[in-house]
């Protein structure tokens, strides 16, 4: 094995390190926010974006994907609608 393959093998293993280190603070950050601690929601969210964005998005998507829709989002948007002004 030449040494560019030794340390593309190192390089994922980091990545990989990286990765679920990010993950880790995302659900955290999560959990943090859940519980209305928002500073330290952001500062871990924070620091996980910038350790490893794709698995911050992971755990978003997965995140949001688990939680029902707000019915009231809806509802929000119809109000709202009926009350903006047609253009001219």
């Amino acid at each position: 094995m030449n040494d560019t393959q030794q340390n593309d093998g190192v390089g994922d293993s980091q990545s990989d390190d990286a990765a679920s280190r990010a993950r880790t603070m995302a659900e955290q950050g999560l959990h943090e926010q859940a519980r209305g601690n928002i500073e330290e929601a952001d500062r871990l969210l924070s620091q996980a974006l910038a350790l490893h964005p794709g698995a911050v998005d992971a755990v978003l998507q997965q995140h949001d994907a688990g939680r029902a829709p707000d019915a009231r989002d809806q509802a929000t948007s119809n109000r709202d609608v009926e009350r903006t002004p047609p253009r001219p």
